[in-house]
């Protein structure tokens, strides 16, 4: 799940100018490039988990060593201070999320779910409480995604996916049953996407699953997805019409490709595309070149 990662800190279109520039303003290269940032340029790790950009156009990475928020000139870090009860909760931060405020959420392992003010100075935490049921359900967050009503869902590691109640500190906790086919398929959820469509897919160790905006919970079939063993990451992009983009790590077995509600897919492993349907039927076409 962790990888490393060079940050893109120049992407320009790769298109001509149509006349020239006035005087003073830069001209865009005519061929996109990436310069590699890493520690020694104030990223405060060079495992890199997750990158969002907020409502202002700075880049936020979580790492495995604090959270760096990047200007495009220079990093400033956010890391755990044990004498400072207004710091993030951990410095371990494997999820992200801009809110439609510009609120910042973020997560990782033994952090809980943290909230950073628009303001960018003081982080509000939501800890799991053994002695309170409608607390955060587990404090490690993988996942975290805003639905369309503004909702904050929050994917954990053995604690399942939560719910915050709006305008409040408490949360509706929805956990794996094995003697209720309805449940989600595991509590190690490790993916989440809020839908334009309304809903919420779900990617756990066990399966995907998809919340429906009435609530109503079916999986997705996913038996056409090759390799074997739990689910290690999946990460989810809304390609419209009730379908997604997906790139899923199986075992040793890392892919991509698209997948809808119905279980029809399209997957993209190594130099082959594979396609299923519902059934779990799946075939390749080799595009080698």
């Amino acid at each position: 799940m962790w990888i490393d990662i060079a940050l893109a800190a120049s992407l320009a279109a790769a298109l001509p100018m149509p006349s020239p520039l006035p005087p003073g303003e830069a001209a865009l290269h005519a061929t996109p490039y990436f310069q590699g940032l890493g520690i020694a340029a104030g990223l405060p790790s060079s495992a890199a988990n997750k990158i969002a950009q907020d409502h202002d156009g700075y880049l936020w990475i979580g790492t495995e060593d604090g959270l760096a928020r990047y200007d495009g000139v220079a990093f400033r870090v956010y890391r755990y201070d044990a004498r400072d009860a207004s710091s993030i909760g951990g410095n371990n931060i494997s999820s992200l999320l801009v809110d439609r405020d510009d609120s910042l959420w973020c997560g990782g392992e033994e952090t809980g779910l943290n909230r950073l003010d628009r303001r960018r100075q003081q982080f509000a935490h939501y800890r799991h409480d053994e002695k309170d049921p409608s607390s955060l359900s587990a404090d490690d967050v993988w996942a975290i995604a805003q639905d369309a009503t503004g909702a904050i869902w929050v994917g954990t590691y053995a604690g399942g996916l939560d719910k915050l109640v709006p305008g409040s500190s408490r949360f509706a906790h929805f956990r794996h049953d094995s003697t209720n086919p309805h449940s989600i398929s595991s509590d190690n959820v490790v993916g989440l996407l809020a839908a334009a469509d309304g809903r919420l897919w779900v990617g756990t160790d066990a399966g995907i699953d998809v919340i429906e905006a009435n609530a109503a919970i079916r999986h997705v079939d996913v038996t056409a997805i090759p390799g074997r063993g739990p689910l290690n990451s999946i990460a989810f992009l809304d390609a419209g019409g009730g379908a997604v983009f997906l790139h899923i790590a199986v075992g040793n077995l890392v892919g991509g490709g698209s997948l809808d509600v119905t279980g029809t897919l399209d997957l993209v492993e190594g130099k082959g595309l594979r396609a299923g349907n519902s059934a779990g039927s799946r075939k390749n076409a080799s595009n080698d070149n």
